[in-house]
């Protein structure tokens, strides 16, 4: 999270993302976001960026359904809403084919982008240029397949149509009069996060910085939309996780493993090697979820026989559990 509220008047391109922000941040959605599409905040941009360019803002609503979100952005500026309705679990080909549309046509908004990270790389901020080739290669395709054969394939395993791919990457990547990048402001939910949570998180950080999300600009930001606040207290978790309690992310792997990254095809062989532990020869064949394997997985935990009595609060965990019918399955037989 590196953006407020405020930042959403500002914005130029707007974009939800597996969220539905009309039903679960209201205040928010209707008082900033249907504001700014609106054109009622032109007066803060003008003061906020003295003699640049006011464009229209637009809004991009990534989600299965037709929302309340997308009915009330349509209502307030219908030729200035796109809506994305891909097949579930399909988020990060989406994301991937979007990026990869901006880098081929907007390449010079790109570059502008990046020039602002590696001037900042000069003066402590992290950016890594090995891991943004990977990103190129790997995750995009570059050099392996063609945009063609790319928006093909998107099209297929996602459902959306090449042209609304091509119209979310012209919406974004277009420059403003003048060539300035446009300030891009992008909120996720649980419609993208309980969908390959991590992977799929990856992939939108990384359309957020090609993107320029994270430049430090006023009116950009990338973060979750959230919806409630919840607060935790406990004693610490029993061994093994009382030291080891983190995410199994591609660094921590390689701290573990004792991997070196110092040339590009370090970074390869990591990703390559991670990624076989944690899902291949994990997550994919047994289920369990190794890439959180430190942090106690209460579910997971049920269905594998450990634990002897599961208390309840004020929610209805089959329904929000993973892999739900697992566990209600197991819970019966166990009880």
């Amino acid at each position: 999270m590196n953006n407020s509220l405020h930042d959403l008047r500002l914005a130029d391109v707007i974009i939800y993302w597996g969220a539905n922000p009309y039903a679960t941040g209201t205040v928010m959605f209707i008082e900033h976001a249907l504001a700014n599409l609106r054109g009622q905040t032109a007066e803060e941009k003008e003061q906020w960026f003295a003699g640049k360019p006011v464009v229209d803002t637009y809004m991009i609503i990534v989600d299965p359904r037709g929302t309340e979100a997308v009915e009330a952005a349509e209502a307030a500026a219908p030729d200035r809403v796109l809506h994305l309705a891909p097949e579930p679990g399909t988020d990060i080909v989406l994301a991937n084919a979007i990026a990869r549309v901006i880098y081929e046509r907007y390449r010079d908004t790109v570059e502008k982008i990046l020039a602002v990270y590696r001037q900042a790389a000069q003066r402590g901020f992290k950016w890594d240029e090995d891991a943004w080739r990977l990103y190129l290669e790997e995750a995009l395709e570059i050099n392996k397949k063609t945009l063609d054969q790319c928006l093909a394939e998107a099209e297929r395993i996602t459902g959306v149509p090449r042209r609304d791919i091509e119209k979310a990457a012209e919406i974004v990547g277009t420059p403003k009069p003048g060539g300035a990048p446009k300030r891009v402001w992008l909120m996720c939910e649980k419609g993208v996060i309980w969908n390959q949570n991590y992977r799929s998180i990856y992939a939108l950080v990384d359309l957020c910085t090609m993107t320029g999300a994270f430049r430090g600009v006023a009116g950009t930001g990338c973060q979750r939309l959230g919806g409630h606040q919840v607060g935790y207290a406990g004693p610490e978790p029993p061994p093994p996780w009382t030291a080891e309690r983190h995410h199994v992310s591609p660094w921590n792997f390689a701290k573990e493993k004792g991997i070196q990254l110092n040339t590009y095809d370090d970074y390869k062989r990591l990703m390559e090697s991670w990624y076989n532990e944690v899902y291949r020869e994990g997550y994919y064949k047994t289920r369990w979820p190794i890439g959180d394997k430190y942090v106690p997985t209460t579910d997971f935990r049920l269905v594998a026989g450990e634990g002897k009595v599961l208390w309840v609060h004020d929610m209805d965990n089959y329904k929000l559990a993973p892999a739900a019918q697992r566990l209600k399955a197991a819970v019966s037989d166990r009880s």
